[in-house]
């Protein structure tokens, strides 16, 4: 399966002009090929604070409309950030689009981006998101999500791939490169970062950086590439030939890490 990585430089809470260029990378995913196109957090705004401004009612979102829209015209997998509202809560959200522009899954962030304050407007998730497409399972996390390895040691027991997509700031790139290749070797399956590129509105600056590491936390090479995309290729088969020739997950002690777990909540 070939997985279209963006390289987007999103421009700040502007809609329409990153719309524009998100229309511009999936047309030159499908030149290349590529079964999926994976794009940043909040990918019409950017990792913006004004929640109440940018966020769309889920039931009227034009935002869902059009990246519905781009998958079923292009026949591929889209996945893209979107702030949602449902009555008075708003949500971080991953969605995932299929090739005919039917809604595969909706994420949450779990983690709302503390250090910002992101958790002032926007309500946690509280559930693993999962979808599978044409024989793969697929799950969905969103930036911060990435420093919690127990949400992803969760999630890979359903998936053989887990997606994040961020806005994580080039002074901190070596932790998204490190954590991104912890994931893939701790939980063995294929771990894929999309990350922007470009300054925001806060000033702060965003490296090229998407990537991926397979299951035994090799990094994925490049099979393709075009302005803004880079293109992978991932095989089924590798996850679970990881998984038995060295089977680490068995020895997995989930209720006695809970044991432990309520014991440092106690104290």
């Amino acid at each position: 399966m070939r997985i279209a990585l963006s390289v987007m430089d999103q421009v700040w809470e502007n809609k329409q002009a990153n719309l524009t260029i998100c229309n511009e990378l999936v047309e030159s995913a499908v030149k290349l090929r590529a079964d999926i196109l994976v794009l940043p957090e909040m990918t019409l705004t950017g990792f913006t604070l004004n929640i109440p401004d940018v966020a769309e009612e889920t039931n009227a979102s034009e935002s869902m409309k059009s990246f519905s829209d781009m998958a079923s015209r292009h026949n591929l997998c889209v996945i893209a950030g979107v702030v949602l509202k449902d009555r008075d809560r708003f949500q971080n959200c991953s969605l995932a689009y299929g090739r005919n522009g039917e809604l595969l899954c909706r994420y949450g962030k779990v983690h709302p981006f503390s250090p910002a304050g992101e958790g002032r407007y926007i309500t946690a998730g509280e559930k693993l998101s999962t979808f599978e497409f044409e024989g793969l399972k697929f799950g969905l996390t969103i930036c911060y999500d990435l420093r919690f390895p127990l949400l992803w040691q969760a999630m890979a027991d359903q998936c053989e791939c887990i997606i994040n997509i961020a806005n994580w700031p080039a002074r901190r790139i070596d932790h998204w490169r490190t954590l991104l290749k912890a994931r893939a070797i701790e939980n063995q399956v294929y771990i894929i970062g999309v990350n922007r590129i470009g300054l925001d509105g806060n000033n702060l600056e965003y490296a090229e950086s998407s990537i991926a590491f397979a299951p035994d936390g090799s990094e994925v090479n490049y099979i393709a590439s075009g302005e803004g995309l880079r293109v992978i290729e991932i095989e089924k088969g590798m996850v679970k030939e990881c998984q038995d020739a060295f089977p680490v997950r068995n020895d997995r002690r989930h209720v006695l890490y809970n044991e432990f777990l309520k014991g440092s909540v106690k104290s």
